[in-house]
């Protein structure tokens, strides 16, 4: 196994090493161009979240224990910060403010690549995809059940035209 190295956040940039004068935008270009799509897995107990201002409007941090693998690489990551893209930050901080338990911590398991998007500026985009664990397949399957022992409404009768 792989030595944990401890960061102060766990990012793209963290992860591979791409400091301000490095041209990172080159870097993950050169990923999609070799084909290597995958590029981390993270595991992550939420506890909070902060935001804070920048350049590009503001940036959401998920607070509490994180553990990263690096695809390319294997090197192995902890943190007690994240940053994710923001449509999957979003949304795990939507289930965190949404939770039954408000004591409790949200965990998550994610894949995130990296993507050619020619509609960037970038020329990629990142995709974040929550893995599918057994208990939150058994969930899936609960909630399921209980849908379809709802019973559906009734279709409406097909309205005849006046000839």
């Amino acid at each position: 196994m792989s030595t944990i190295k401890t960061l102060k956040k766990i990012s793209v940039k963290e992860l591979f090493g791409l400091k301000r004068n490095d041209d990172g935008k080159a870097k993950m270009q050169e990923l999609v161009k070799s084909g290597h799509k995958e590029i981390f897995v993270i595991s992550g107990r939420v506890t909070g979240f902060a935001s804070k201002a920048t350049q590009y409007g503001e940036s959401f941090a998920l607070l509490g224990q994180f553990l990263a693998r690096n695809q390319i690489n294997g090197d192995v990551f902890k943190a007690t910060k994240c940053y994710l893209p923001k449509d999957f930050t979003e949304n795990v901080i939507g289930t965190f403010q949404n939770r039954s338990d408000e004591s409790g911590a949200i965990e998550f398991t994610a894949n995130v690549s990296v993507v050619e998007d020619s509609s960037s500026a970038t020329g990629y985009t990142y995709i974040v995809e929550p893995v599918t664990t057994a208990e939150s397949m058994a969930w899936e399957a609960k909630a399921m059940q209980s849908l379809l022992a709802i019973p559906a409404p009734e279709k409406p009768k097909a309205i005849k035209k006046a000839s």
